[in-house]
């Protein structure tokens, strides 16, 4: 690599220099065993595992920063590079990199984008056949033995799960840390921050990764877990809003309904995480879900834009309907011959829609 072989002449020119004048002070040289790219915190190049303190250098003219790995030389004057609060790191930002080794530069962002979009996708952890949720679940049980458990009381009655600490909502015991397994937004937290930590990430590593820093990631006090409780807390109101708002629309409607036609369940009730059912009317059993867009093909079916759909709701026998809601008016399908897109936002359905299924 040409810009290699400047650096080690100018490395070598320097060295020389500094012996000559008897200033070894002003080159500083540190070799590191990890550098990586991270745009989701501070696009930055971070370098780490250094062989001497960071700060051992600080009155340094010019550092040269040594891969042990490999053996390239990198050089920088000291002002380019911040060091870390633990004084463990240091980085400076990709726009600086790109000009001082392109070459480097690009190839970082390759990796920076491989794996975040081909080695842990989000769309696949989320499934229970990554593993990842009942991973998650089995932390926090963990992490929290003393506010693990189940509400049995009599309208009231649900799995086992973390209660009676950070609530899903005002007053209720179910907490909002038992949605985390399934929440994309949870996990695509999980996996930005494991990637900073691990530039060779894989799914077996992300499994190690939770463990052995579950108590730092989801910790009662720990600065992670208040992210990834305000994330999930945000997609869990809107589904709740949705809900809410189905409702209202469905007894506007239908004066007819009355409250006592209609079922909910209390959060973590067995019938909402098993069943799938997230209210009935008149016996019948619907999950709801928004509905940003809906058209009808050419081919005579009906394609929904939506978010967080699932293709396994057609094997759940309790619930008839699937039912969208854009906020003014509702459609409902029947629990069946529909196909969902990988990431749930879309669904297709091949039968019609049914009129007055709330009778």
């Amino acid at each position: 690599m040409k810009q290699m072989n400047l650096v080690n002449v100018l490395k070598t020119t320097i060295v020389e220099q500094n012996q000559e004048g008897d200033n070894s002070s002003d080159v500083g040289q540190l070799e590191f065993g990890k550098m990586w790219y991270s745009q989701q915190y501070g696009d930055a190049v971070y370098f780490s595992d250094f062989d001497k303190k960071p700060n051992t250098f600080s009155s340094a003219v010019n550092l040269i920063l040594t891969d042990k790995n490999t053996g390239d030389d990198f050089m920088f004057d000291p002002d380019e590079l911040t060091t870390t609060k633990n004084g463990n790191t240091m980085y400076l930002k990709m726009r600086d990199m790109r000009v001082l080794y392109p070459s480097v530069a690009q190839k970082l962002m390759d990796q920076e984008h491989k794996y975040k979009n081909e080695n842990l996708n989000v769309s696949v952890l989320k499934t229970k056949a990554s593993g990842i949720p009942q991973l998650i679940l089995d932390i926090l049980k963990d992490v929290y033995p003393n506010n693990w458990g189940k509400i049995s009381e009599p309208d009231c009655e649900t799995l086992e799960g973390v209660i009676d600490i950070f609530p899903a909502m005002e007053g209720e015991r179910w907490s909002i840390l038992n949605f985390f397994d399934t929440n994309p937004g949870v996990i695509k937290i999980l996996v930005e921050k494991y990637q900073d930590d691990d530039e060779n990430a894989d799914l077996v590593g992300f499994k190690e990764w939770l463990r052995e820093n579950q108590e730092d990631l989801f910790g009662e006090n720990s600065e992670t877990l208040k992210a990834l409780v305000k994330r999930n807390l945000q997609s869990f109101e809107r589904g709740w809003k949705t809900e809410a708002e189905t409702l209202d629309i469905i007894k506007r409607d239908n004066p007819s309904i009355t409250d006592e036609d209609i079922s909910q369940y209390c959060l973590g009730s067995i019938l909402d995480r098993v069943s799938g059912i997230d209210f009935k009317i008149n016996g019948k059993g619907y999950q709801t879900k928004p509905a940003s867009k809906m058209e009808r093909l050419k081919s005579g079916a009906v394609r929904v834009q939506t978010y967080g759909m699932r293709d396994w709701y057609q094997r759940k026998k309790d619930i008839d309907y699937i039912i969208y809601s854009n906020g003014k008016h509702v459609a409902v399908f029947p629990n069946k011959n529909y196909k969902v897109s990988n990431d749930g936002k879309t669904v297709t359905h091949y039968d019609n829609m049914v009129k007055n299924s709330f009778i």
